[in-house]
């Protein structure tokens, strides 16, 4: 086995660092990072809110687990049963402190891919001895059609893909390998486990599935060696299992029974989602859209998942490359394991446009075929919350593996065929050259990827509304402020301007799942009373809301029973001249004109400080 210099990881995280401030330059260089974004809508906003939220909880040592900064009135939010990325927000705190929500959003986003790619590089580094190739697989990884389109929209739970790397590392460990003590092993899993449920579930299940699939395979093609280590994987593995049960028991709890907790399904139709069996040979396009909802449509392009996307030129190499990589165990897991995650992925409804609309109108959706692996993995319960297209990064892992091997292994029989037809070892010229070849045809397998990306990314900032900016700042804490447009997706601006102003006031509503009087999911059903008159003039894909008495009545009980102490309409929301009228005459009064907003004062105590 190789050394590993520190200087040699040292420099690959520079250039993973390097190229993402690629990708972001907009933010880094010609744009500021404390104010440019994608998008202040939408799962970006949402993103922003929840680094804004672990800041804000740890600063005033409240249980980051359940927040009423958003559902105020309402019961708040259990921000385990959400994508709240509370570990990277944990590690980007001093940024959100420092400089506000929007920098460490983007600090976040940028090293997405540096976390992600420094931990392949890791575990390629301790199974193979090529730095070239090390790098091509750790490329495709870090920078992969899956990664770039979930970051895009602050998807850190899918985005920091730390863990994949670090449990293949451990189960190698203590499977095939003997370079560390089992214990050892098993600790670096439990912790990697624990730092993975509070970056996000899905892709913790996720693992343990594909992971199981793995085994399985390492164990057809070697049942004697693992046998020979039966000790240190039941050592290792139970360590881990014991570490990560430990430390997870209060949180799994409050995820699974503590306040506001999901009972069943986020996503009534979340099965369905999948990826179209040809989905690796389309690059799909999602940088190019400008609004939440063509954005949301875009990330996985006409044909696919562009998140699936690896293009035939590689598939048919690593095929091609099977001729040098046949005789290693590895490699044949890692095929196994990518085809495995690709069949978890086959969906019955390939997301789009139409799809989206068709979820956000509650249009039922077709049921998932009985053939499809995924249609019995879903009922499993830690599953039943994941997306099927998103086994895809699984098939990308084991792509950028394969991709390890195969580049070392064609080196070498290209290096041995040269002596066994010329009677000697080729120079260092030859081999130097060789060698060159290689890493170039490797790295040609990944342009069709890249060039599939906008570089680099497209931003299309919106200012934050001049009262939020300059009167919500001066409002007392903790004030209750129903906001038009209603923060629910994919109108979630009114989360990023809480989330600016440091979330000095409470907000009516959000875009995060919680649970009806039964405890199921506020997501899987159609909104009603004052939350559907909200959105419906908050957003254009509703229908406008009757003005009638029985409207006027619910919105004037909801601003009584939420505790609502302002109300501010902006022209940010779909039908803003309506909610006036409306909310006016719910109120009781007109509202007053400030700074480009009505507003609604409806205590003394809620007026802002004198500026």
């Amino acid at each position: 086995m190789p050394e590993k210099p520190a200087r040699d990881h040292l420099l690959v995280v520079a250039g993973l660092v390097v190229a993402s401030i690629g990708i972001w330059w907009r933010v880094w260089v010609t744009g500021h990072p404390t104010s440019t974004i994608t998008c202040p809508c939408g799962d970006t906003a949402q993103g922003v809110w929840f680094q804004a939220w672990t800041a804000w909880a740890i600063a005033h040592l409240h249980n980051p687990f359940l927040s009423h900064a958003i559902f105020a009135g309402q019961g708040g939010a259990n921000m385990l049963d959400n994508t709240s990325g509370i570990f990277p927000a944990i590690l980007t705190a001093p940024i959100t402190w420092l400089f506000g929500p929007i920098a460490s959003f983007n600090v976040a986003a940028t090293l997405a891919p540096v976390v992600s790619g420094w931990a392949f590089f890791a575990f390629a580094r301790s199974v193979t001895n090529w730095l070239p190739g090390q790098l091509l697989g750790t490329a495709l990884w870090a920078f992969s059609p899956f990664l770039i389109a979930g970051v895009v929209g602050g998807h850190f739970q899918i985005t920091w893909l730390y863990f994949p790397p670090v449990a293949a590392w451990a189960l190698h460990e203590l499977f095939a390998g003997r370079r560390h003590p089992p214990l050892l092993a098993g600790t670096v899993l439990g912790l990697a486990t624990v730092a993975q449920f509070f970056t996000g579930t899905e892709v913790l299940a996720m693992t343990v599935v594909i992971g199981t699939f793995g085994t399985l395979a390492a164990l057809a093609l070697s049942p004697r060696e693992a046998w020979s280590h039966r000790r240190r994987i039941a050592t290792g593995l139970g360590a881990a299992i014991a570490l990560a049960a430990v430390l997870l028991a209060y949180p799994a709890w409050f995820a699974l029974a503590g306040p506001r907790h999901i009972v069943g399904p986020v996503w009534a139709d979340t099965p369905y989602f999948g990826s179209a069996p040809g989905g690796l040979l389309g690059p799909g396009h999602f940088v190019h859209a400008s609004t939440a909802t063509e954005r949301l449509g875009g990330y996985f392009g006409p044909g696919g998942p562009a998140g699936q996307f690896l293009g035939p030129a590689i598939l048919v190499a690593l095929a091609v490359a099977a001729a040098a990589w046949y005789r290693s165990r590895l490699a044949w897991v890692a095929a196994c394991t990518g085809i495995a995650g690709w069949a978890c992925s086959i969906g019955v409804v390939v997301v789009g446009p139409s799809v989206v609309r068709a979820v956000e109108h509650h249009r039922p959706l077709p049921a998932p075929d009985w053939w499809l692996p995924w249609s019995w993995l879903s009922r499993l319960p830690a599953l039943e919350e994941a997306l099927p297209l998103r086994f895809c990064l699984f098939t990308t892992f084991s792509a950028a593996l394969l991709l390890t091997i195969s580049s070392e292994k064609v080196r070498s029989l290209g290096l041995s065929l040269w002596h066994r037809h010329s009677g000697h070892e080729p120079g260092r010229g030859s081999a130097a050259l060789w060698s060159v070849v290689v890493t170039a045809a490797g790295a040609a397998l990944l342009i069709p990827i890249a060039s599939s990306y906008t570089f680099p990314l497209v931003m299309h900032p919106e200012p934050v509304p001049a009262w939020f900016e300059q009167t919500a700042p001066r409002l007392p804490d903790g004030t209750v402020v129903l906001a038009v447009p209603y923060p629910a997706s994919p109108s979630v601006d009114a989360m990023a301007w809480q989330a600016v102003d440091t979330l000095h006031f409470r907000l009516v509503g959000g875009y995060a799942d919680t649970p009806l009087a039964d405890g199921r999911s506020a997501w899987a059903h159609s909104p009603t009373g004052p939350t559907l008159i909200l959105d419906a003039l908050s957003n254009p894909l509703f229908a406008p809301p009757e003005a009638n008495p029985s409207t006027i009545a619910t919105l004037s009980h909801a601003l009584t029973g939420w505790h609502v102490q302002v109300v501010v309409v902006t022209n940010r929301a779909a039908r803003p001249r309506q909610a006036v009228a409306l909310l006016s005459e719910a109120v009781g009064r007109a509202p007053l004109r400030q700074q480009g907003a009505w507003v609604w004062y409806l205590s003394r105590h809620s007026l802002p400080a004198r500026g």
